[in-house]
C-alpha cells in the first residue's frame, strides 16, 4: 500500500463538482436496484491532480470537503474509518464505514470491510486525470447498506443524500483548492 491513500466518501461517497462553471461540466447519475446504490460522476476542476490528491488525502480534514463525514481516521492497519451522518428533515442516520484502500498513481480504490461497517458490501473507484491546468475526476461506487431502510422512503433518502452531497462536496473541494492556490 502506498504511503497516501484516498478516502472515498460514501454514500462516498463522493466528491463531485459544483461551482457554477464545474456544474456545466458535471455528469452525475445515482441509481438504485434493490439495496444496491450506484453513483457515477465525471467532472473537471481547475487544479492539478497533485492538488486534488493532496486534499483527498488530508484525513484530518475530510469533513471539510464532505459534510456526510463527521469523523475520519486512518487506522494503524491502513484502513480508513469514516463516521457518517445524513439527515433529511427530522430523520437522521449515523453509520460507520471502514475501507481497505489501494492506490496506483492517480487511480484510487476502496473496498468496504463489512465486519467493520454498516454496509454489507461496497466499493469505490477514483481516477484523477491531468488535462492542462485542470483535472478530470472520474468517480464510481456501489454501496449495499446492511441497515434497514423503510421501503417507501429509504431509496429516496439515499438517492437524495448521494446526489445532494456529491454536488455539495465538489463545491467544498473547489473552495479548498482556491484557498491552497491563493
Amino acid at each position: 500500500m502506498h504511503k497516501h491513500v484516498v478516502y472515498p466518501a460514501l454514500l462516498a461517497l463522493i466528491l463531485v463538482s459544483a461551482t457554477a462553471p464545474a456544474e456545466k461540466n458535471l455528469s452525475l447519475t445515482v441509481d438504485q436496484s434493490g439495496n444496491h446504490y450506484r453513483t457515477q460522476l465525471i467532472t473537471r476542476v481547475t487544479a492539478k491532480p497533485d492538488t486534488v490528491y493532496q486534499l483527498l488525502t488530508a484525513y484530518e480534514r475530510l469533513s471539510s470537503i464532505n459534510s456526510l463525514i463527521r469523523h475520519s481516521e486512518l487506522l494503524d492497519n491502513g484502513y480508513l474509518l469514516l463516521k457518517l451522518e445524513s439527515c433529511l428533515a427530522f430523520l437522521c442516520f449515523q453509520k460507520q464505514q471502514t475501507l481497505r484502500l489501494t492506490t496506483d498513481g492517480y487511480s484510487l480504490n476502496a473496498e468496504v470491510i463489512p465486519e467493520l461497517s454498516d454496509f454489507s458490501s461496497g466499493w469505490v473507484h477514483w481516477v484523477l486525470t491531468p488535462d492542462g491546468e485542470q483535472t478530470l475526476i472520474y468517480f464510481s461506487s456501489e454501496m449495499v447498506p446492511s441497515f434497514w431502510l423503510p421501503p417507501w422512503l429509504g431509496p429516496l433518502l439515499v438517492k437524495h443524500a448521494l446526489t445532494t452531497e456529491s454536488i455539495n462536496s465538489l463545491r467544498l473541494l473547489e473552495k479548498a483548492i482556491r484557498s491552497i492556490e491563493s
